[in-house]
């Protein structure tokens, strides 16, 4: 006896029709978990590069006395070398870049944590262009003028204006630093104490990082700021009178 003997003709096309439509149910199912599967996945990567962010009433510096008051987004140096195969100087190069674009972006309005993502992507298409996070001039003779540990904007403006006009220090070119401040926040700090024109280059919080130059994890943040420069180019260190030495936290050569 046949299925057709069985059931009318009318029935054996239902049967056939709820096969079939069980069967593309079942592989669409499929599709669709592998393709959210595959989504989590390079979410979750894609967090990796982001290191988790510091609490702001931890988010101290030791050398500097001061709590940063932007939140910079120090980025996964291992997690990023692993994906893209970035060298440390790359890296850093990155971290800095994203948090400029970020900060930039902050200050017109919040941002969703897709939002930063896509900046990410951009600043590494950027780094991959050419564009770099400090515009050094080309030119032989630094001066790294640490302005965090003054008392006060005044105490801050008239040391520098005593730096500017010192003859024995025409033949460098000064660059602001801070341990505590973004490049942001320097040129606005700058600019209320009209010097912004004398002082046009400064370094932020944001390239400030725990990896050494292994991309090995370290526990104290460091300054990596010779790799900013060309190899026999001169950099020295200025800073207020009466303050301890930075110690170990700022690296003006490669380390041994």
């Amino acid at each position: 006896m046949t299925l057709k003997n069985i059931l009318p003709v009318s029935n054996i096309f239902g049967i056939i029709l709820i096969f079939t439509i069980v069967s593309c149910s079942g592989a669409k199912t499929t599709a669709r978990q592998k393709k959210l599967e595959g989504a989590a996945n390079e979410y979750g990567q894609v967090i990796s590069y982001f290191l988790p962010d510091i609490p702001r009433w931890v988010n101290f510096s030791e050398e500097g006395q001061c709590f940063r008051t932007s939140d910079v987004q120090f980025l996964n140096f291992q997690a990023l070398n692993a994906s893209y195969g970035y060298d440390f100087p790359t890296i850093l190069e990155l971290q800095g870049v994203y948090n400029q674009k970020i900060q930039d972006l902050l200050a017109e309005k919040n941002l969703t944590f897709e939002e930063r993502i896509s900046v990410l992507y951009e600043s590494i298409e950027n780094i991959a262009g050419g564009i770099r996070y400090a515009d050094i001039p080309r030119f032989n003779k630094f001066q790294l003028l640490w302005i965090d540990n003054f008392q006060s904007d005044s105490e801050l403006k008239k040391w520098l204006e005593g730096y500017s006009n010192d003859e024995k220090y025409s033949d460098y070119v000064p660059i602001i630093f801070s341990y505590c401040l973004t490049r942001k926040e320097i040129e606005h700090k700058l600019e209320e104490l009209n010097l912004d024109q004398v002082f046009p280059y400064n370094m932020g919080a944001e390239v400030l990082t725990i990896y050494n130059e292994n991309i090995e994890e370290k526990p104290h943040f460091k300054f990596y700021f010779h790799y900013f420069f060309k190899k026999d180019d001169k950099i020295e260190l200025k800073k207020r009178e009466g303050i301890e030495a930075i110690k170990n936290s700022l690296i003006l050569k490669t380390e041994s």
